[in-house]
Order: structure tokens, then sequence, then C-alpha cells
């Protein structure tokens, strides 16, 4: 087999290993199970994903690897279709922790509360159970706090394809919230 019809192969492979995954893949994983190097395959996975630029599905890469996802504008008719129940939506002061784990992420809870100004138990709690946030961690201070960042089903959601997305944040003094 000569290398272009062993690289179609790969990326045939990768596509289908992809679709029969309900998990994000790691680069490195999906590398070994073809037999190819990971530079390889973040090539093959970025052909995959610029040949899916006109369709329903496209490729997510969050920080627990790469996924095919459907896009956004269909989930609402995904969900009709398959009669899912809407949960209910997530309130004002649950977007708001969760805008600031987003923004400042790794967070602890006390930092949280330090910028909301009130306790954001519940929330997290919510957030957590939806599978927006999770533990990734523990700071390096008196007591080592849990820290909270987003999960790749928080990139789901909001249907982003990686956090670089997300829209710059500004204060109302127009300083950058990351300074």
């Amino acid at each position: 087999m000569n290398n272009t019809n062993k690289l179609i192969n790969l990326k045939k492979i990768t596509e289908a290993l992809l679709f029969v995954q309900n998990k994000p893949l790691k680069i490195s994983n999906l590398a070994k199970l073809v037999n190819t190097s990971i530079k390889q395959m973040e090539n093959i996975i970025n052909e995959i994903s610029d040949s899916l630029d006109n369709h329903g599905i496209k490729i997510q890469s969050g920080p627990e690897g790469v996924q095919l996802i459907t896009i956004p504008e269909a989930n609402e008719t995904i969900n009709n279709a398959n009669n899912l129940d809407s949960s209910k939506p997530l309130t004002k002061a649950t977007l708001e922790t969760l805008a600031i784990i987003a923004y400042k992420q790794p967070i602890t809870r006390a930092e949280i509360e330090s910028i909301r100004g009130v306790n954001c138990d519940g929330h997290i709690t919510n957030l957590r159970i939806k599978g927006l946030i999770e533990i990734s961690g523990r700071a390096e201070k008196i007591g080592r706090p849990q820290l909270f960042s987003t999960t790749q089903n928080f990139l789901s959601y909001f249907g982003l394809q990686n956090a670089n997305q997300l829209p710059e944040f500004m204060q109302e003094n127009n300083e950058n919230i990351n300074n």
C-alpha cells in the first residue's frame, strides 16, 4: 500500500473510531490505536475537521481529547426528535458562577465567592451535576482547597470547539478579566 492510500485508510479508521466513541479520545491514544505518530494524528484530525466544515457534525478539541459532536444549530431538533427531557435552564446566578470559572480557571470556591460576593455552594453543585465543571486539583494554599475548571461537556453545552472560542471578557472599567 502506498503512502497516499495508507493516509486515506488512517483517516477513515480515525473517523470511524471517533464516530463510535461517546467520549473524547486523546490524540496520543488515537495515534497508538492506528499505529502512527502523534504529529501525523494531529494532521489527520485537522484534515477530518476541515472536511466537516459544511456538515452536521464537527470535531471538538478539549482538555479531555477530541470527539465528533453535532453542530449546535441542530441541538433543539435532535432533542425534539429524541424526546429528550429538556432539563431546567441554568439560572442567571448559576451562569455567573460558570462564567467566573470559565474565565478564571482553575479557581477555588472562596475565590468565586469573593468575586460574586455570595455563597456559591448550590450553583457549584448544580454545575458539577450537569457535568459543566469538575474538580481539577487542589490549590497550593492553606487547607488545599479544591480547584474548579470547566469540562469538555461545557464546550458542548455552549457549542464551542475549544476554550479559545470564549469571547473576550471585559469588566465594567474596560479591563480584561485575565489581567
